[in-house]
């Protein structure tokens, strides 16, 4: 099991202000330049950074991934399943009444 689930929700959510930062300083930006370009207020950018903000909405943290220039890292939040068997069983059946034909010229 990840150790992960161990944390609190305030706990993993200060890590994740503190990799910010650490992000924030690698694209060179203030935090004013951040909340500026994020579309958030000052205060929130340094709150979530000190680990003072427990309920950063995802509106926020979007804007501010995307300012930073992080925001792919989302998909990996929630990533999309593989397909189950049953699925790819299904597409199979929707498939095999449709046979590839060939192409006359």
């Amino acid at each position: 099991m990840n150790l992960i689930y161990g944390d609190t929700n305030a706990q993993i959510i200060s890590r994740m202000g503190s990799n910010c930062k650490r992000y924030r300083i690698a694209a060179n930006l203030t935090q004013q330049e951040l909340a500026d370009n994020a579309g958030v207020g000052i205060a929130t950018v340094k709150n979530f950074e000190n680990g003072k903000l427990r309920n950063v909405t995802l509106e926020s943290l979007l804007r501010i991934m995307r300012a930073i220039g992080i925001l792919e890292q989302i998909e990996g939040v929630l990533p999309e399943l593989p397909l189950s068997p049953f699925e790819m069983e299904d597409i199979q059946k929707k498939l095999k009444g449709k046979q590839r034909q060939r192409v006359k010229h």
